[in-house]
């Protein structure tokens, strides 16, 4: 179980977990067949394979996991460095770098 994280706004996300493998979820035909996952996402921070793959040949990175913490942490610092340069995003400004967060 995970622990509980207050976001920018007040709001708190409960049961908050991390986990190194983590994936989305997997579809089944007749609840035995499994269907292909709608997205290649992986780890911890939830890259995709083009994505993960740009971050490390640009990034240099060619040893880093998804499912290592620290590999993870860089890319998230790496890609909100992208977005500021390409896209002049604010690094401080949490809710246009991840679109996700309420």
């Amino acid at each position: 179980m995970g622990h509980t994280y207050p976001y920018s706004n007040g709001d708190y996300a409960s049961g908050v977990a991390l986990v190194a493998d983590a994936q989305p979820p997997r579809p089944w035909l007749l609840g035995f067949i499994p269907l292909p996952r709608a997205s290649s996402a992986y780890g911890y921070a939830q890259a995709k394979d083009e994505t993960w793959d740009n971050y490390q040949d640009k990034a240099g990175c060619w040893g880093a996991d998804r499912d290592e913490f620290s590999d993870a942490t860089d890319f998230i610092g790496w890609y909100c460095s992208i977005s500021y340069t390409r896209l002049g995003i604010s690094k401080l400004d949490a809710k246009k770098l991840i679109p996700r967060l309420p």
